[in-house]
């Protein structure tokens, strides 16, 4: 019966997990985002607002269009150039930026950052309030604009886009369905085990797509200092390389890590994921724009930036999951990233690459640009124009102490580090040993009260068989005028059988051994107590201990159904998150590992 009772509790606590979880599976599906259009600009709203943009800032501001085609398949570049110190021909000793926007048609809000910072651009009181806000130096950002050349990309996929504006919210390739962003040369057509073709076909051969094209002339006609790809899908600064998972050696790249972490704390709050773009964003991408810019291009500060990422969103709600739905969330991104672009600017000078060639205000390689304008302009135009190593002898070498500088900082954090671990290590040694001696204290005392039980349930069976043994004896042994007497004495025996049975099962009650119900009652008769067919011992022990046996299984069972529903209930959830269920797809090897809505590079 007890058997039956607990079968059926363990089937009514199944039942009910099953309830709940049949109710989760039964929630309807949330109503798919779509782009309000009053928060965010179409794309002829974007272009539009470009063109408004460059006409009121005509001498420092300039827009070029571009088409290429293929076939029937045709696209246009705008680009943006920006000049604070007047536009012109020759960038050949001015840092030069090439920012690159809406590479990807699902991600509205990378031309929204485009928009805003060409604002900020142009006018120079409305940039103020966003520099102060972020703390950005006004005076040092002054001062580089007019050292600086931007040329801005507002929208690199249009032909995609259009796909997006007409409906198809999840796109992000271009118009005849390949990836810009896997068309370029380094490791070109390389696929992975878990390679969709719905997401990142590279197309029939690098730079076969028109947009890709238009953007590696853009980048070798200006040779840039930084490069920066704009997305969404996350929040994460990376850098090369896309396709391995790992970054490249040298103190070039050494300095990009550096001035990527200060923006990461500076305008991201500490968010962002930082380092190779193949070992953060969770999958190897082959044939990317920013591999390129830094293996062929030779660019000191390749960047992909990822502005903004919602987790939450399902796999299927792509506007959700790449931009930002409310004012507020828009404000927010487009400004920080904005913000970003301005903090970049005044980071360049500690990159050693680009200050050894330019000698930026604001940098180590002041005093060694100094020195060379005194000892003659000529070496100043070699240096900057990358002819001779002379002019630039001393940036370098104030480079190099930089970069001593710096390795003397990551020794001292280092040590730190290892102090600290240090500590840590000690600390769990310390907490290693309490807990040692909390067991081994908890053992001796669950032993002693073994020993106490074991000796007090000895005495009692032993005061059980004494009684009842003598008694019997004496009343085969003696003759008829003892047998009275002998009865008389198996009559106290059973009394004190029955005292002793009653005082053990107040012992076991208080020990929680046995049940409030009396269970030895069921193995001491009136008469005496009954023993083993075989042997003659009695059966209070295996009494005592059958029915504590069975509630533990009953336990152990209960403890087992509550960790498979609380593993299910954390698997439910880890499994709604895009990026969870791409990494665990990708380890589990299956063929239909990835979604469009968790590809953000």
């Amino acid at each position: 019966m007890a058997r039956c009772r607990d079968v059926g509790s363990g089937l009514l606590l199944i039942a009910a997990l099953g309830n709940l979880l049949l109710g989760a599976l039964a929630r309807p599906v949330p109503q798919l985002a779509t782009p309000d259009y009053t928060l965010y600009h179409t794309k002829e709203g974007v272009f539009q607002a470009v063109r408004d943009i460059v006409a009121g800032c005509p001498a420092t501001m300039r827009m070029d269009e571009e088409t290429l085609g293929d076939g029937n398949y045709s696209s246009t570049l705008t680009v943006v150039t920006v000049e604070h110190a007047g536009l012109s021909e020759n960038h050949a000793r001015k840092a030069r930026l090439l920012l690159n926007f809406g590479e990807h048609g699902r991600e509205l809000v990378s031309s929204e950052i485009a928009l805003h910072l060409l604002r900020l651009l142009c006018d120079e009181p409305a940039r103020r309030p966003l520099l102060a806000k972020f703390g950005i130096s006004e005076a040092a950002v002054s001062q580089l604009l007019p050292q600086t050349v931007f040329k801005i990309v507002p929208m690199e996929n249009v032909r995609g886009r259009e796909r997006v504006e007409g409906g198809e919210l999840c796109e992000r390739k271009n118009g005849r369905g390949v990836d810009p962003n896997r068309n370029w040369k380094v490791h070109w057509g390389f696929k992975e085990k878990d390679y969709d073709p719905r997401e990142e076909d590279p197309g029939t051969a690098p730079f076969s797509e028109p947009e890709a094209a238009l953007v590696l002339r853009t980048a070798t006609a200006l040779r840039p200092h930084v490069w920066a790809s704009v997305h969404s899908g996350m929040e994460a600064l990376f850098m090369p390389y896309d396709h391995v998972a790992s970054i490249p050696e040298g103190e070039g790249p050494a300095a990009t890590l550096a001035i990527l972490q200060q923006l990461n704390e500076r305008t991201c709050k500490g968010r962002c994921a930082v380092g190779s773009g193949g070992k953060s964003v969770g999958y190897l991408a082959h044939g990317t724009a920013t591999d390129y810019m830094f293996d062929e291009l030779k660019v000191p500060l390749p960047m992909t930036w990822e502005v903004y990422g919602d987790q939450r969103a399902a796999w299927e709600d792509c506007f959700r999951m790449f931009n930002p739905l409310t004012r507020e969330a828009y404000n927010a991104t487009v400004e920080s990233w904005t913000a970003a672009v301005f903090a970049l600017l005044t980071l360049l000078p500690q990159h050693p690459q680009v200050q050894a060639e330019l000698h930026l205000p604001g940098g180590p390689g002041d005093v060694a640009a100094a020195a060379a304008a005194a000892g003659g302009g000529a070496a100043v135009d070699r240096a900057v124009a990358g002819g001779a190593e002379t002019g630039a002898g001393e940036g370098v070498g104030a480079s190099q102490q930089l970069l001593r500088a710096a390795g003397q900082q990551e020794a001292e954090e280092e040590e730190q580090r290892s102090q600290q671990e240090e500590q840590e290590q000690r600390l769990r040694e310390q907490q290693g040993q309490q807990q040692g001696q909390q067991q081994q204290q908890q053992q001796q005392q669950q032993q002693q009260q073994q020993q106490e039980q074991q000796g007090q349930q000895s005495g009692t069976s032993d005061a059980v068989q004494g009684s009842t043994g003598h008694d019997g004896g004496g009343g085969g042994a003696g003759g008829a005028g003892e047998a009275a007497d002998g009865g008389s004495d198996s009559s106290a025996s059973a009394d004190k059988a029955r005292e002793i049975a009653s005082a053990l099962q107040d012992i076991q009650h208080q020990q929680g051994k046995l049940p409030a119900d009396g269970g030895l009652q069921q193995t001491l008769q009136l008469g005496g107590v009954d023993k083993h067919p075989d042997t003659g011992s009695p059966r209070v022990m295996r009494s005592l201990t059958a029915r504590p046996a069975q509630q533990r299984r009953f336990a152990s069972m209960l403890s087992g159904l509550a960790v498979l529903g609380a593993g299910f209930a954390i698997g439910s959830f880890l499994w709604s998150k895009p990026l969870v269920r791409y990494r665990l797809s990708k380890w589990l090897g299956g063929s239909k590992r990835r979604t469009r809505s968790v590809i953000p590079l």
